[in-house]
C-alpha cells in the first residue's frame, strides 16, 4: 500500500512532467512574443506577484540574483516589465508587468487553457486541481530560500 511519501513524490514527479510537456508546446498565436525559458518563468512570476522586489523574485524562483537581473533586464528591454521606485525605500525597486507583458501573459494562458480543455472534462475537476496546485505553489513560494532550498524562516519580500 503506497505511503504518504510515495504520493507526495508522485505529485512532484507528475508536476515536473506536466510542466515540461506544457512548456514544450509551440504557440500558434503570432502575438505571443518568443521568450527564453527563464524570461517566461520570470514574467509569469511578476504577473502573479505585481510589485515584487527583484530579491524576492530571485528567492521565490531559486535563482542567483545575477540570473534574475539578466531576465529582468531582458524583459524590460522587450517592454514587458517596468521597474518602479519602492515608495517605502527609494533605493529599492518593484517589478510590474506592462500592458504588453499582460497581453502576452493572457495569450499564453489562453493557449494553455485551449491545450488542456479537451483533457480535463469536468469543470469541477479543473477548479479543484487548479486550487490544489496554486495552493501548493503559494506554500512553496512562502518557504523556498534564496537558492531553491526549503527555509521555513524565510520572510516574504512581496507586496
Amino acid at each position: 500500500m503506497p505511503q504518504r511519501a510515495d504520493h507526495l513524490a508522485d505529485i512532484a514527479t507528475a508536476a515536473i512532467s506536466v510542466a515540461r510537456k506544457i512548456q514544450g508546446e509551440p504557440f500558434d498565436d503570432p502575438e505571443i512574443i518568443p521568450l527564453v525559458h527563464l524570461d517566461r518563468i520570470v514574467l509569469r512570476h511578476i504577473h502573479r506577484y505585481p510589485g515584487i522586489h527583484p530579491s524576492a523574485l530571485a528567492a521565490d524562483l531559486g535563482l542567483q540574483p545575477s540570473n534574475a537581473s539578466t531576465a529582468i533586464r531582458s524583459l524590460t528591454a522587450k517592454g514587458m516589465v517596468d521597474k518602479t521606485k519602492d515608495p517605502a525605500d527609494k533605493r529599492a525597486v518593484r517589478l510590474h508587468t506592462t500592458d504588453l507583458g499582460e497581453s502576452v501573459t493572457a495569450r499564453v494562458r489562453r493557449a494553455w487553457a485551449d491545450l488542456l480543455d479537451p483533457l480535463i472534462a469536468a469543470d469541477e475537476d479543473a477548479e479543484r486541481l487548479a486550487r490544489l496546485l496554486v495552493d501548493l505553489d503559494d506554500a512553496l513560494n512562502r518557504h523556498v530560500g534564496s537558492h531553491g532550498s526549503l527555509d521555513l524562516q524565510r520572510s516574504a519580500d512581496r507586496p
